[in-house]
């Protein structure tokens, strides 16, 4: 999808690298995407839960469907809901079930929806640009092009921006307008573009730096993202490598 869509830059891009200033940073909730019968996937997710594990504000969830008698089953901090794993509507589904029942669960302040293959630097929150913003994201699209697998089969929906889906940051205000109005989403249309559309009463808002692709570990580096279609062992090892290294850090 990165390819078929053009990045948007914005013309107030800013930096957040101060993070947040008191003792006690805000709740935030982390939902992470997973496909559990995927081997790199569960390497990833192992790599991602022995971080995330430590920092004691973050809530985290990887979100999966498998066949089960239950509507939902939390284990190990994965959220299995009932169903059968895809790609269109089922990744927009898996962040909907996922969000309302964490809100459900808990009080958060900022809520994040990422992939399994996204790093998260969270000593470097941008705490203040989602705080004025409510919608923001390392990876700012706008729609220019048709693609029918994607639900893009006309042109209404060009020019709209939305946040690629590796790193979609919302305040508690913008998610709740989520679960509120989860029966307008457009679920013929891909994930994050489904909540590109919906979220328009919501300017997005371009973070910077941008998400880097298969690099390596950066100190001012927010997010980063391993995906390799065809060597995925070695995002496995690379994002091994980062987490250590922004373990180490802190």
């Amino acid at each position: 999808m990165y390819s078929l869509f053009r990045h948007y830059q914005s013309f107030e891009e800013e930096s957040f690298l101060e993070g947040y200033s008191d003792s006690i940073p805000p709740r935030i909730l982390n939902i992470i995407i997973y496909h559990p019968e995927s081997s790199h996937e569960r390497d990833m997710k192992n790599i991602l839960a022995r971080y995330l594990e430590t920092q004691s504000h973050v809530t985290f969830y990887f979100v999966a469907f498998r066949p089960q008698s239950e509507e939902v089953i939390e284990e190990d901090h994965v959220l299995y809901f009932q169903g059968k794993e895809g790609f269109v509507p089922e990744i927009l589904n898996k962040t909907m079930l996922a969000l309302r029942y964490a809100l459900s669960k808990g009080d958060y302040s900022y809520i994040v929806r990422s992939n399994i293959s996204t790093i998260i630097n969270y000593r470097l929150f941008p705490y203040e640009a989602i705080d004025k913003h409510g919608y923001c994201s390392t990876e700012v699209f706008d729609v220019w092009r048709l693609d029918v697998p994607f639900g893009i089969v006309d042109e209404r929906y060009f020019k709209i921006k939305y946040a690629q889906g590796t790193d979609i940051f919302l305040s508690r205000e913008v998610a709740q307008y989520l679960i509120d109005h989860d029966g307008e989403l457009n679920r013929t249309v891909i994930d994050d573009v489904a909540i590109g559309i919906l979220l328009q009463p919501f300017p997005i808002h371009q973070l910077s730096p941008r998400l880097m692709y298969n690099g390596s570990y950066q100190p001012n580096q927010f997010t980063y993202r391993q995906k390799m279609d065809d060597r995925r062992q070695e995002d496995v090892q690379r994002m091994d490598r980062i987490m250590h290294a922004i373990m180490v850090s802190d």
